[in-house]
């Protein structure tokens, strides 16, 4: 029997009007009402969460609680097309009720007061909308010191500006963060090798000549089977990184625009993204400006049908204009409510769920407020935190340090002034010092 597994932690927010009262009964310290007061997050699709008896429902600091369901699965359609070719009674055609377990288990932390999950099964859909989306980010850039450390073995990226929505990457050799930089883009997930020292910093030993696979995303990961101990462990370094390491890296150039401190400007915020989206019923030239997607971008775009509350729509393209049709006999403020309250579940082309998640956490737009340019990404608000110019030179620079050829050891003069008010003429005049050079090219745009 394994006693051991690969196991995703989640921080679950304290934002949202229920995540409140549930962090506010856990301070309280009793166990029972905890139990019952959690429960509400576990509200699914028709199905009960039960929770489940534990030998110690406290380990180091941590409060535990345990919920487990299992539901019915229709009959798999390849039963019915294997039928063609299996003869009657054969074991492979008799079981047709499957059922499906799920569980979710929270981890109380009573000295920070944070809420972790580990989820299996289905478990994860129900806690999805309670998440912290950048847990897994924020662990890892507290952990990496530079971005010229090559660990990016793969990338998710959400593009918010340019042509591209996401994109998926897989290196031969692993990137840094300079090397795979594209102004517009946002990690969604990012694979690494952490060195020694480094995946120490989050509970794990790996010998010395070895790296170890982290994945960071929503969620943090280390790609290798672990103990429950060892669970443990590795969700209470997280915690202690979280709550006491400052950021090292930058890992996007974009900073969340934080509710808590600027209420109003959320406010504001969000009373002009409902206003385009109501505007959008009379005057669609907008439309084409804002993306609709889920949060894992990879599994929404091979749907084949999606779910707008009660509403069948098989049209992506199309699947915005097709939802403020669906309303557009409401009044201003129903429609706002009800792009409020409305999920969008996906499915594939045998009508298995793929992706369910807030009508608002699909969007993706941008937003000029107030001189400044925002972002809104599946339901969050985000502000660009560096100059793109600034970006630039810094890598630049890096890459010259890194890949710095002494055969170009002509001085270049900083004295020279700009020909006619053009800087290029200096460069220009530089680069024309290495002609005849025989182990020198020599490229200038203006020759």
């Amino acid at each position: 029997m394994a006693d051991t597994w690969q196991a995703n932690i989640y921080k679950i927010n304290n934002e949202t009007k229920l995540t409140k009262k549930v962090f506010a009964e856990l301070a309280k310290n009793v166990y029972e009402e905890s139990k019952k007061a959690l429960k509400p997050l576990l509200k699914t699709d028709g199905t009960k969460y039960n929770p489940q008896k534990l030998d110690s429902t406290k380990i180091n600091n941590f409060q535990l609680y345990l919920y487990y369901r299992e539901n019915p699965k229709s009959k798999p359609d390849w039963k019915d097309f294997l039928s063609e070719i299996v003869e009657d009674g054969q074991n492979i055609l008799k079981k047709i009720n499957n059922r499906h377990e799920s569980f979710v288990l929270f981890l109380y932390e009573e000295t920070s007061k944070n809420l972790y999950a580990i989820c299996g099964g289905h478990g994860f859909f129900t806690i999805q909308d309670y998440i912290v989306d950048s847990f897994g980010i924020d662990v890892l850039s507290r952990i990496v010191d530079s971005k010229n450390k090559k660990i990016i073995a793969h990338a998710k990226e959400l593009g918010v500006t340019g042509s591209i929505l996401g994109i998926t990457k897989h290196f031969r050799q692993n990137f840094n963060f300079y090397e795979n930089n594209n102004f517009g883009n946002v990690y969604r997930e990012i694979t690494t090798y952490l060195d020694k020292d480094t995946v120490k910093k989050v509970g794990l030993d790996i010998d010395s000549n070895e790296n170890a696979l982290c994945l960071a995303k929503n969620s943090f990961k280390v790609n290798k089977s672990i103990t429950f101990d060892k669970l443990i462990d590795i969700v209470e370094k997280c915690d202690h990184i979280i709550e006491n390491e400052d950021v090292k890296i930058d890992v996007n150039n974009i900073k969340l625009v934080d509710n808590k401190k600027n209420p109003l400007l959320i406010e504001k915020l969000n009373k002009e993204l409902f206003n385009l989206l109501w505007k959008l019923k009379s005057d669609k030239t907008e439309i084409s400006n804002i993306d609709i997607t889920h949060k894992d971008f990879n599994d929404f775009l091979t749907a084949t049908k999606f779910q707008f509350n009660n509403t069948i729509l098989n049209e992506r393209e199309y699947l915005l204009t097709d939802i403020i049709n669906s309303i557009s006999s409401l009044s201003k403020e129903n429609f706002i409510i009800r792009l409020k309250n409305a999920k969008i579940t996906s499915y594939d082309e045998n009508g298995e769920l793929i992706t369910t998640g807030k009508f608002l956490d699909h969007l993706i737009l941008e937003l000029a407020y107030d001189n400044n340019n925002y972002f809104f990404i599946n339901g969050k608000w985000f502000i660009i935190t560096s100059v793109f110019v600034d970006e630039l030179n810094q890598t630049c620079t890096d890459f010259i340090v890194n890949n710095y050829n002494d055969m170009l050891n002509k001085v270049w003069s900083k004295t020279t002034s700009p020909r006619n008010g053009n800087l290029s003429y200096i460069e220009g005049d530089y680069n024309l010092t290495y002609k005849g050079d025989t182990k020198t090219i020599v490229l200038d745009r203006r020759y």
